[in-house]
């Protein structure tokens, strides 16, 4: 599915948390600082990642590949691009994230959170 996908609640992803939303295809990752949006295609051969929640990363089983939950590649081939993101919004308590445009990340900004709004 593409266009505006609506994740879930803010509260139903708590800081700490790494959910894949397969109608989306993406990875939202939670922390103290806010939310990224992560493309679930890795970005040397776009095959489908998995997250190993007990390493705290993504792997490819296509070549082996690595990410850190910021989706930066663990440095094993400097070729290979940070995961790509998608736009983030927050609607009444809601996370709608745009599916149509995954944004290629630059290396300075894999720690670049999208700021969850407090409650009023």
């Amino acid at each position: 599915e593409r266009g505006k996908i609506v994740a879930g609640r803010i509260e139903d992803f708590p800081v700490g948390s790494m959910t894949h939303v397969r109608e989306g295809g993406f990875f939202l990752w939670r922390t103290a600082d806010g939310i990224q949006a992560l493309n679930q295609v890795c970005t040397h051969l776009q095959c489908t990642l998995a997250y190993q929640k007990e390493h705290y990363q993504f792997f490819c089983y296509c070549h082996g590949r690595r990410f850190q939950q910021n989706g930066e590649q663990v440095a094993i081939h400097p070729d290979v691009p940070a995961l790509h993101r998608y736009a983030i919004e927050f609607v009444d308590g809601q996370i709608l994230v745009d599916t149509d445009t995954s944004l290629p990340c630059a290396p300075e900004d894999v720690n670049k959170m999208v700021p969850v709004p407090q409650p009023v």
